[in-house]
């Protein structure tokens, strides 16, 4: 579905946006504010464009795909994405997800909510920064928190460009057998970032994976 204007009846308060079909956002921002409220992917996709949010506002992932977007702090939520109010939010990701200054949780700092972007079924994948920015993802406490990545065919690559920051507690970074990790960015296993109990990050970066960044 392409949106040109959306109008509320009422305040955000009465009633839920649960995004089921696909938003045709390519060439276009998104903004979810007070006028929008947040929405709920729902397995649906948004196809193309840039994502913001106000404060307070964002996409809450249940399930669904991101395909070719990127997500931006301009509203001035460096958290437009939203993978800590569901638990086990996946966010499926083809064509290469770019972050403009954002800040991506995946689960909780405390409990054992969880979220995990899965890079799936698009051949070779990026996840990096727009040039000129940076990008971050949080771990949050539990193990499941993570990154996944499946290609389509042998020999296909899961780049983490040298402008991200995968950080936090606990978690995993996966690339299945048949397919390679290239880290150019920094990996970093410290609880004091989100302040929680020790945790364990695990990488499994599947054939001849590569370290071009920071572990």
């Amino acid at each position: 579905m392409a949106l040109g204007t959306l109008t509320r009846v009422g305040s955000v308060t009465h009633g839920t946006v649960n995004l089921t079909g696909t938003l045709a956002n390519s060439g276009q921002t998104m903004l979810f504010n007070d006028v929008t409220g947040s929405w709920i992917l729902q397995g649906g996709t948004v196809s193309g464009g840039t994502l913001a949010a106000t404060i307070g506002r964002a996409l809450v992932v249940s399930g669904g795909t991101l395909a070719g977007v990127t997500l931006d702090n301009s509203g001035g939520n460096a958290s437009p994405l939203d993978l800590t109010v569901i638990n086990g939010g996946t966010a499926t990701i083809k064509g290469d997800l770019l972050l403009h200054n954002v800040v991506v949780h995946l689960g909780q700092s405390t409990g054992f909510q969880f979220g995990q972007l899965n890079f799936s079924s698009a051949g070779s994948q990026v996840l990096d920064a727009v040039p000129g920015s940076t990008g971050t993802i949080d771990l949050g406490l539990s193990g499941n928190n993570g990154i996944s990545f499946n290609g389509s065919v042998t020999g296909d690559q899961f780049i983490i460009g040298a402008a991200i920051t995968v950080q936090g507690t606990a978690g995993f970074i996966s690339t299945s057998s048949s397919f390679r990790l290239d880290n150019k960015g920094t990996i970093t296993a410290d609880p004091t970032i989100l302040g929680t109990s020790a945790g364990t990050v695990s990488i499994s970066g599947g054939s001849n994976w590569l370290n071009e960044g920071t572990i």
